[in-house]
């Protein structure tokens, strides 16, 4: 497998450097395998890019691979057309990894930003999770230079600063803490709750609840999928789940899939989750959020943990249902825990995100032409 590696990745470069010297394009590329549409961030990205340049030339591969064999050649084009576009163009926009991009060995004066598609990293990921069950192989991971070739990293908070540079196997003169774009989008909108509830009146007159859970390879155990412990006449939570999530015990299906999750996560009451980074996007918002762990062990022993939530939150954190229930129906939430939790890991600076995001991809190019204009 190895030996197969070194030839597509000697195969890729020789194909980038061939139509790199035909000349480069003033083109920015955005590359994402997290989701087969233009995700938030790289639509208000884009918005900005196009209105800071309007001579900017923006293409896009969004191509998510789910496994099937149909979805493999699909995500196998497009990783082939992305080297042709990648050769042509002076800055490429990941949220990921892909594979292409890492895997040059020379990747000339192409500059390649990284905006991780989360704020933050209580969970580990990337090399903190090598031969972890939860994990990647070492070896593969290695031979197809996972996280290679980035110029700079768009990450959370400073406080997560270690955990980035252990993820991605880089010096912490990469990162750039200024936080995502769509941060920008859901601190601008936080007064539009009551605009977005009414997209829903078959909610009204009661609390909404809103659980995301993180992903995980096993099946999530839950002892009560349906949150009975919340009356029904006074509550409402809504449960969302990774597309690709298993649940022990048979599956439950997300509520109104069709939602974006952040338009959910702003029209709810309060926000229930355990490992993922929207534990920080409802923190922008200053939305009560609470940690539901019942499996806590498994996932500290099988993927790993970068943060302990009992000790960052332990007022907020629980590992049983009925718990959770008795936090938010006594209405004492403590919103200074949360205050202290959103100083501690958002960036310093918040709404600007999408602002300096643009003026990164656009640096090289200014200075290049102001250089033009004084000769």
């Amino acid at each position: 497998m190895k030996a197969i590696v070194g030839v597509v990745r000697w195969l890729i470069s020789v194909l980038f450097l061939l139509r790199r010297r035909m000349g480069v394009r003033h083109r920015t590329c955005f590359f994402s395998r997290q989701a087969s549409r233009l995700s938030p961030d790289f639509a208000l990205l884009q918005q900005q890019l196009r209105k800071a340049d309007p001579t900017m030339d923006i293409v896009t591969i969004c191509c998510r691979y789910r496994g099937r064999q149909d979805g493999l050649l699909r995500f196998l084009r497009q990783c082939v057309r992305s080297v042709f576009l990648a050769a042509s163009a002076q800055v490429c926009v990941l949220d990921g990894y892909w594979p292409t991009i890492c895997l040059l060995r020379d990747k000339r004066d192409l500059r390649v930003i990284q905006i991780w598609h989360s704020v933050g990293k209580i969970k580990k990921s990337g090399y903190q999770t090598l031969d972890k069950p939860s994990g990647r192989s070492g070896a593969m991971a290695r031979a197809l230079c996972m996280h290679r070739n980035y110029d700079a990293i768009i990450a959370g908070g400073p406080a997560w600063n270690p955990f980035y540079c252990a993820a991605f196997d880089v010096t912490e003169d990469r990162l750039r803490n200024w936080g995502l774009p769509r941060l920008d989008h859901l601190v601008s909108a936080k007064g539009e709750a009551a605009q977005c509830r009414s997209r829903f009146p078959e909610l009204a007159g009661r609390t909404v609840v809103l659980y995301a859970p993180t992903y995980r390879t096993y099946p999530l155990e839950l002892p009560d999928p349906d949150f009975s412990c919340f009356p029904k006449d006074r509550y409402a939570v809504l449960c969302r789940f990774h597309p690709n999530q298993a649940l022990a015990g048979g599956n439950r299906d997300s509520d109104y899939p069709q939602e974006d999750i952040f338009d959910l996560l702003q029209m709810c009451d309060y926000f229930i989750t355990d490992y993922s980074s929207l534990a920080l996007e409802a923190a922008a918002m200053d939305k009560p959020t609470l940690f539901y762990l019942p499996d806590d062990e498994r996932y500290r022993s099988e993927n790993g943990v970068n943060i302990d939530l009992f000790q960052a939150m332990p007022h907020c954190t629980f590992t049983a249902q009925e718990d959770l229930f008795r936090m938010i129906d006594s209405g004492a939430y403590p919103m200074e825990a949360l205050q202290t939790y959103k100083k501690m890991y958002l960036p310093q600076v918040l709404g600007h995100a999408t602002e300096k995001i643009t003026e990164l991809i656009l640096q090289d190019d200014r200075t290049l032409k102001k250089e033009a204009a004084a000769c």
